[in-house]
Order: C-alpha cells, then sequence, then structure tokens
C-alpha cells in the first residue's frame, strides 16, 4: 500500500507564525495583497504582520486584495512537480473573500 502526501493550502489571513511554517512540510501559504496608498505589499512576504498592526495604531488600514495569480500558480505549480494530488485548502469564507474561487478557477 502507498502513502499519498496531502498538502494543506491556506491564505495568510491564518496569521501562522514563521517559525510553524517552517517546520510544516506540505503546509503552503497564499499571500493575501495589502494594499495602502503607496503601494501593495504580499502579507507575510513583504510586510509582516507587526508592521500592519504599527500602521493600523497610527490609523493606517490597508485594503485587502486576492493573491495574485501568480502566486496561485507557483503553488498549484510545485504541488504538481511534488506529485501531490491530494490537496485540502482551508481559506476564508468565500463570502468574504474572492480567494477560494481564485483557486477553483
Amino acid at each position: 500500500m502507498s502513502k499519498e502526501t496531502i498538502a494543506i493550502v491556506t491564505d495568510s489571513a491564518c496569521d501562522l507564525p514563521a517559525s510553524y511554517l517552517a517546520e510544516c512540510e506540505n503546509l503552503y501559504v497564499l499571500p493575501l495583497q495589502l494594499v495602502y496608498p503607496e503601494g501593495s505589499y504580499k502579507s507575510g512576504v513583504d510586510i509582516k504582520s507587526e508592521e500592519v498592526f504599527a500602521r493600523m495604531k497610527r490609523g493606517e488600514v490597508p485594503q485587502t486584495s486576492l493573491p495574485s495569480p501568480d502566486d496561485v500558480k507557483a503553488v498549484l505549480g510545485e504541488l504538481k512537480q511534488k506529485a501531490i494530488r491530494q490537496v485540502v485548502f482551508v481559506m476564508m469564507s468565500s463570502a468574504l473573500s474572492g480567494t477560494l474561487n481564485m483557486v477553483r478557477v
């Protein structure tokens, strides 16, 4: 009997600690976009939670947007390359975010 690897894909709204993500081999995070007047940042990549919270304390509240299509393609491509055929997607509710629909497409 062969063992199949199961991957978990979530979005950065999960806000898991980087140390935990580093330990989990088959956990993938799609970074949501945080949009400020000066530009867009990938959550957890270009900007960390601590900076977002500090900016919010100063009254700067970002708009959020979907992960980029390139980020979605990269994660799905990596899963394909590793021959992972079973994936559990744990995303924000589709009523609150279009991320799940983007992954479906």
